[in-house]
């Protein structure tokens, strides 16, 4: 048996575009946000999408 989790943080996508551009100090809020993640950028909803596919498929990682 298996359990699995996805908690991706921050996608980008219009609803977040919208929540930091409301910020007074957006482009801080911006570069805070990069820094909370480990790769460097925001996620890509293909990057959720992908990972969503390939968890209950009978693929093993490379």
């Amino acid at each position: 048996m298996r359990c699995n989790a996805i908690a991706p943080g921050w996608i980008n996508s219009d609803l977040s575009e919208v929540y930091i551009g409301s910020m007074a100090d957006n482009s801080r809020v911006r570069r805070e946000l990069l820094a909370m993640h480990p790769v460097g950028r925001l996620g890509e909803p293909a990057d959720v999408g992908n990972l969503a596919v390939w968890l209950p498929s009978a693929e093993t990682p490379s």
